[in-house]
Parts: C-alpha cells; sequence; structure tokens
C-alpha cells in the first residue's frame, strides 16, 4: 500500500489507469462501503503494479491467512480443553 500511496500522491498529476472488474463488488459485511479488486496499476502508461505482482501478493495474503486460520484454530480448542479440564477440577 505504501509504494501505491507515494505513487499517486506526487504532484505531476500522472494519469492513473485501474484495470477492475466493476460488476465484481465486495465489502465489509456490516457496513456499506464497495470495494473492487484490482487487477492492474498503470501511471501514465508503465504499469506500475503489474496483474502478476497483485497476484502474487494475494496469494501471499492468503498463505498468510490460513496459517492465522489454523493457529487460533488450535489456541481455540486448546482453551476449550483447558477450560473443561479446570472445570472438572474444581
Amino acid at each position: 500500500m505504501d509504494l501505491v500511496y507515494d505513487a499517486l500522491s506526487h504532484s505531476n498529476r500522472s494519469v492513473v489507469t485501474i484495470l477492475y472488474d466493476p460488476s465484481s463488488p465486495s465489502g465489509p459485511i456490516h457496513s456499506n462501503d464497495t470495494y473492487y479488486g484490482v487487477f492492474e496499476l498503470s501511471i501514465a502508461g508503465k504499469p506500475f503494479r503489474s496483474h502478476d505482482q497483485i497476484a502474487a501478493a494475494w496469494r501471499s495474503d492468503e498463505d498468510v491467512a490460513a496459517w492465522l486460520a489454523l493457529f487460533f484454530a488450535s489456541g481455540g480448542i486448546y482453551l476449550s480443553w483447558a477450560a473443561l479440564r479446570n472445570r472438572r477440577t474444581t
């Protein structure tokens, strides 16, 4: 995000082109905000973030999310087990 913000905040006002699918909006569950997945970002006709770079970033985020889900699920199972064990001993 920092690289994109820096590129967009320059004062030279280059043309920014964003490739996205307008028929595929998303957003938070309990919010009226609408978001779109960006497939490519070009500044002054030069690709700033290519489709391949964006896809790799999404894959990286999804890999982290899988590990976090496993960590929290394991932690939840352990805490449930500890609470049940503590309840039986008291």
